[in-house]
């Protein structure tokens, strides 16, 4: 499973210091999800 998450403004935040660096994370377990869905008319 691969997740993104982009900052809620979908912008790098370059006052902070580490701005410009990009970061990867493991997961060393799934995390609980939920799908939310709408049923679609036809």
């Amino acid at each position: 499973m691969k997740i993104f998450a982009p900052p809620a403004t979908g912008e790098n935040d370059l006052s902070v210091k580490d701005g410009l660096y990009h970061c990867d994370t493991v997961l060393h377990e799934l995390p609980q999800i939920r799908i939310r869905f709408a049923p679609v008319e036809a």
